[in-house]
């Protein structure tokens, strides 16, 4: 009897080794396929399966790049703490750059091959919008403008930058018009006289600015 209870005792013994080792063996099996599942659903994301496409994704900035690998363009937040987006040709160089400033101004500029700007819309915090532009020295040339007051302007520049004429309409509704000789003084300052309601005998001529 004794005997036969030993022999009961070691085959129990290597029955539950064999369980023990199934067990881990499936546990292991189990890992591989849940690991592997997650694997195929990570990478398939950028292919949009259904529902796993993530509701969110935060960076501080995205790398537009070519079929070749060349960077054309970035979107994110500059050291100046600006959201922007610039884009570039395929030499690498400036062409594009859209800029939305932490205090609310916001702006966009075409820039040529020599890193000049050459034509620049901008809105400021307090509504005025103006449209700028530049010569290839990147001096302005020609600005058009609105305040938040709704005034518009029209002005014209030398080749160094110095107005030398403008147009524009002041708040009474009056029209104006400015011009300046070669040597920086006025020759011509003037503002359309108003027109009476009840009047049909046309425009009145312009008088000189006082």
């Amino acid at each position: 009897p004794l005997i036969a209870l030993t022999r009961r005792v070691e085959a129990a013994e290597r029955e539950s080794s064999r369980v023990r080792r199934f067990g881990v063996m499936l546990m292991t099996v189990g890992a591989l396929v849940l690991g592997a599942m997650a694997a195929l659903i990570f990478l398939d994301w950028p292919r949009g399966v259904a529902g796993a496409a993530p509701a969110v994704v935060e960076a501080q900035q995205f790398v537009i790049r070519d079929a070749e690998g060349r960077s054309r363009g970035v979107w994110g937040v500059g050291k100046d703490g600006a959201a922007q987006i610039l884009l570039t040709d395929g030499m690498g160089r400036s062409r594009l750059r859209l800029r939305v400033f932490s205090d609310g101004s916001s702006g966009l500029s075409l820039v040529d091959a020599a890193n000049q700007p050459r034509l620049a819309i901008g809105v400021l915090p307090d509504q005025t919008t103006t449209l700028v532009l530049a010569d290839e020295a990147g001096k302005t040339r020609g600005v058009f403008g609105l305040t938040a007051a709704g005034v518009p302007s029209l002005l014209f520049a030398d080749r160094k930058g110095v107005t030398k004429a403008g147009l524009g309409v002041d708040q009474r509704g009056l029209g104006t018009l400015m011009v300046v000789d070669r040597a920086g003084a006025r020759v011509q300052d003037t503002v359309s006289a108003p027109i009476p309601a009840d009047s049909a005998a046309g425009p009145r001529p312009e008088k000189p600015h006082q």
